[in-house]
């Protein structure tokens, strides 16, 4: 989905095909703040119905594959499949803390900020703010919207079960630019 994103944004640059991939993760934070604007001027009506989610993410990401595939550019007859595999090995050695400690509870701030993505996901506009008073809500609304979207794509609709794919996003995000892709 990210992938798409980038790609749609990007394709007027004529980037490498690496960077497009690179970009993935803020695709899909892209596409959780689009969503997230909609939340709200629906008055929380789009986190709060995991279909709706589904479908705008199965329609966008329809839109975007026709579109690359109707206007991919000449000469690349095959994909170039080492960043999948760079991503899978980092996965795998990086991401290995992650799939052990999938079942057990996450300590920190974890579950205040599964709780403002589960107020998403319950048809608040906004997550509320930890203060009262004239302060106002001090922590960013991307990633509680990032982790509503991720939420709604997961057959548990419950916000702490998607922290582990977060998680391996952000993994993917950072194993990207820290290469040099030869097509």
């Amino acid at each position: 989905m990210g992938w798409v994103v980038a790609r749609a944004l990007t394709a007027r640059l004529h980037l490498d095909p690496a960077i497009a991939w690179g970009l993935s993760p803020f695709g899909v934070a892209l596409f959780a703040l689009g969503l997230e604007c909609l939340h709200i001027v629906t008055g929380g009506g789009v986190f709060s119905r995991p279909w709706l989610v589904r479908a705008l993410t199965g329609a966008t990401l329809a839109a975007g594959l026709v579109a690359y595939v109707l206007h991919r550019p000449a000469g690349r007859t095959r994909p170039n499949l080492l960043p999948a595999l760079v991503v899978a090995v980092g996965w795998g050695v990086w991401g290995s803390p992650v799939w052990r400690m999938v079942p057990l509870l996450f300590p920190g701030d974890s579950p205040m900020h599964s709780g403002w993505s589960a107020q998403l996901l319950d048809g608040e506009t906004t997550p509320s703010a930890a203060i009262t008073g004239h302060i106002p809500n001090f922590y960013p609304w991307l990633f509680h919207a990032t982790q509503a979207f991720v939420t709604c794509l997961l057959p548990v609709q419950h916000s702490m079960a998607a922290l582990a794919p977060l998680q391996l996003i952000s993994l993917a995000g950072r194993c990207w630019p820290s290469t040099r892709w030869v097509a």
